[in-house]
């Protein structure tokens, strides 16, 4: 039998540097990164997905869709890294919500550790307005880290108790904290071994 891979979830506002962080311990170390958005965002662009029509409704309202249809699309993919052999897998902004944090362990796998990244909101829209995506406006940014503080938070609140939660302060400069969310991960017992170059 296959053995599950660690889980570990990034979870942070938009513009903390959860793709950022991600990406850089993908490059450096054995891990893989699945970002949700960016995974939904080609599902919905596939023809052949029966997902497709649903979802390019929901990413245009900013939805995610129900907890049946995103891990079983986050599934396939975990299926799919399985069998490469990798054996532990940052999930970027994911669970969003405690009732898919719950589906998900208990029909992919049991989440190892919780990052929560940090970051004050002056940080935050600064960063966002810095990247200028499209649907960057500041009513929009402002919309969207209250949808965190109001949904995701709970998230991390929920599975405090378990001791599997850490906080990482994301204002700092990006090296500082790529630092602490390799530290988290040793105290989380999530052991990266670096790449071969």
């Amino acid at each position: 039998m296959t053995p599950k891979p660690q889980f570990v979830s990034v979870l942070g506002p938009p513009g903390s540097g959860k793709g950022t962080q991600c990406a850089l311990l993908k490059e450096q170390y054995r891990c893989e990164h699945i970002s949700v958005g960016d995974l939904l965002r080609s599902e919905a662009d596939d023809p052949e997905s029966p997902y497709a029509a649903i979802l390019q409704e929901n990413l245009k309202h900013g939805r995610i869709g129900t907890k049946e249809m995103t891990v079983g699309i986050m599934k396939r993919k975990v299926d799919e890294l399985v069998k490469q052999g990798e054996e532990i897998i940052l999930l970027d902004g994911f669970p969003r919500k405690v009732e898919t944090a719950e589906y998900f362990e208990k029909t992919v796998g049991p989440l190892q550790l919780i990052i929560v990244l940090v970051c004050s909101d002056e940080v935050l829209e600064k960063r966002l307005l810095e990247r200028s995506r499209a649907d960057d406006d500041m009513e929009t940014i402002r919309k969207r880290i209250t949808v965190f503080k109001e949904t995701t938070v709970k998230v991390a609140e929920a599975y405090r108790e378990n001791g599997i939660v850490v906080e990482v302060n994301a204002d700092d400069e990006l090296v500082a904290v790529a630092t602490d969310i390799l530290k988290a991960l040793e105290r989380g017992s999530v052991q990266l071994g670096r790449r071969q170059t």
